[in-house]
């Protein structure tokens, strides 16, 4: 997986789709490292 301009807006659209589907509802982006299969990033998105 590339880290590239690309990726970030197709996750910044489903970040903003997740929003508008969940209204009201604590939203939390996870960052997964599946080669050390560790979570890299874990920040809370949306607090009701």
């Amino acid at each position: 997986m590339e880290d590239s301009p690309e990726n970030a807006a197709r996750a910044m659209t489903q970040i903003k789709e997740c929003l508008n589907e969940n209204p009201g509802c604590f939203i939390k982006l996870v960052g997964y490292n599946p080669k050390t299969q560790t979570r890299t990033l874990e920040e809370i998105i949306v607090r009701p």
